[in-house]
């Protein structure tokens, strides 16, 4: 369970996988982008100490350390898929979808609905296939990540990284033991001179552990 490490002041190198397919049909899609690596960087001098946060060895963290996970396609216009297989699962960013936990046949999958917020038509197709699919299973569980956190809070953790202005990212976590996380993460801005091609910089904003409403309720969370 990677949630311990990604703690308010933790900061990674990182590439972030790329959206998946951009077909805007509604259908449930395998999710094909590879994990990258996700490296620790160090605690952050401002916002790690700002908080408190204890020294990351504590945390089982050393230098330059990766990161395993799984990651989670965000397909816009489809519902990505993986099944879950021993690896925590992220994936993002948020910015309203759902992600949801399900079993076919036997086998547990997590699940992105790729939501558009300008396309309201595309979103429809995905909501409503999503809610159907969903009501066969009586323990299918979903949340939104993006409602984790108020934009005042967002803000607040920002501006403690002045007078670097980072970009926001909402990403979610879904751990090998069914527990649901929404994690910030802040995009520090690409030092100038420094090449296109190494790892962006990252600083974590905080993680959340997040109460997943039931199959009953999914369609209402999807607004289908």
């Amino acid at each position: 369970m990677i949630e311990k490490y990604l703690r308010t002041g933790i900061r990674f190198k990182w590439n972030k996988p790329l959206d998946g397919a951009t077909v805007r049909d509604g259908q449930f899609v395998d999710s094909t982008q590879a994990a990258t690596n996700l490296v620790y960087d160090g605690l952050d001098g401002k916002l790690g100490l700002a908080m408190g946060l204890t020294h990351p060895s504590s945390l089982g963290l050393t230098m330059g350390m990766k990161i395993t996970y799984d990651w989670l396609d965000y397909a816009p216009g489809r519902i990505a898929k993986k099944a879950l297989s021993g690896n925590d699962v992220l994936t993002g960013s948020m910015t309203g979808c759902i992600i949801a936990v399900w079993t076919d046949t036997g086998r547990k999958f997590v699940g992105h609905v790729g939501t558009i917020s300008s396309e309201q038509d595309t979103n429809s197709k995905v909501k409503s296939h999503f809610a159907t699919a969903m009501a066969i299973d009586k323990d299918a569980k979903g949340f939104d990540p993006f409602a984790a956190w108020p934009t005042g809070e967002i803000v607040s953790l920002s501006i403690k990284l002045s007078p670097v202005v980072p970009k926001q990212h909402i990403f979610a976590l879904v751990t090998n033991e069914n527990k649901f996380y929404s994690i910030l993460m802040l995009e520090l801005p690409r030092t100038p001179g420094r090449p296109m091609t190494d790892p962006v910089e990252w600083c974590s904003g905080g993680i959340k552990e997040v109460n997943p409403t039931n199959c009953s309720q999914i369609a209402k969370l999807t607004g289908a």
